[in-house]
C-alpha cells in the first residue's frame, strides 16, 4: 500500500492515492486490535497518517513504535520524519542524532537531517551532512534525491523544479566545501524538465554552468 499510494500521487491521480493509503490504515488498525504491540502494524499505520496529513494519531503510533524499541533505527527515522513535516526542527534532528549513533552506516539519516537543516536555513550544516551521505552512498544519491522528489511532488512541476534546485544548490555547496566537482544529475534532470514545459532560457542557464565545468 505505501508503494502504491506513491505510486499514484506520482502519477497525479490523488484522490485514488488517498483512498489506498485510507484503506491500508484500517487494515493495520485491525491489525493492531488483535495485537496492539506489533511493530510493523504501528510503523506502517503512522507512515500512512502522516501521508494522509493526520499527524497527531501518526506520533501517536510512532511515538509507540519508538517507546517499544527504543534502539530501533527504523522508528527514530520514521518519527524524524513527521516532526519534519510539523516543522518541528530541534526535534526532528533530535531523533536523527539518535538515528546516526544508532546506524552510522546509513545514508538515509544523514540525508535528512540534511533536508531539515536546509530547511532551518542551517545550509553549512546541510552540506556537511550531504556531503556524508554522497560518501557513504556514492554517485547514485542524486538518483536517489530525485527519485524522492519527483514522489514527493506529486505530479506538482512547479514543487518538482523548487526541491530540485534546492538540492542542486546544495550540491555546490558540499562540493565546494569537500573540494569534490559538483553533481551534474541535478542539472540535467531540471533541464528535462524546462524542456518539456518549453521554456528555452531557462533550459540554457541550468545547462551553462555544466559546459563551463
Amino acid at each position: 500500500p505505501l508503494l502504491q499510494g506513491e505510486m499514484l500521487s506520482a502519477t497525479g491521480e490523488l484522490d485514488k492515492a488517498k483512498e489506498v493509503r485510507s484503506q491500508a490504515v484500517e487494515d493495520f488498525l485491525k491489525l493492531l486490535e488483535a495485537n496492539p504491540n506489533d511493530a510493523d502494524a504501528l510503523q506502517s499505520a503512522a507512515e500512512l497518517l502522516g501521508r494522509l496529513g493526520e499527524y497527531d494519531r501518526a506520533m501517536e503510533f510512532s511515538n509507540q513504535v519508538v517507546e517499544q524499541n527504543p534502539s530501533a533505527f527504523s522508528g527514530y527515522l520514521l518519527r524524524s520524519r513527521l516532526l519534519h513535516k510539523q516543522k518541528e526542527y530541534e526535534a526532528a534532528i533530535s531523533d536523527l542524532n539518535r538515528a546516526v549513533d544508532l546506524n552510522p552506516g546509513s545514508f538515509l539519516a544523514y540525508l535528512d537531517r540534511a533536508e531539515v537543516h536546509l530547511d532551518a536555513g542551517n545550509s553549512r550544516l546541510a552540506a556537511k551532512d550531504y556531503n556524508k551521505a554522497r560518501d557513504l552512498q556514492g554517485a547514485s544519491l542524486p538518483a536517489v534525491i530525485i527519485r524522492r522528489t519527483l514522489l514527493r511532488s506529486q505530479n506538482d512541476v512547479e514543487k518538482g523544479i523548487s526541491q530540485l534546485k534546492q538540492f542542486l544548490e546544495l550540491d555546490e555547496l558540499s562540493a565546494e566545501m569537500s573540494g569534490r566537482e559538483p553533481d551534474t544529475e541535478y542539472r540535467l534532470q531540471l533541464s528535462a524538465t524546462y524542456t518539456e514545459r518549453t521554456m528555452p532560457q531557462e533550459t540554457i542557464e541550468v545547462l551553462t554552468p555544466m559546459i563551463e565545468l
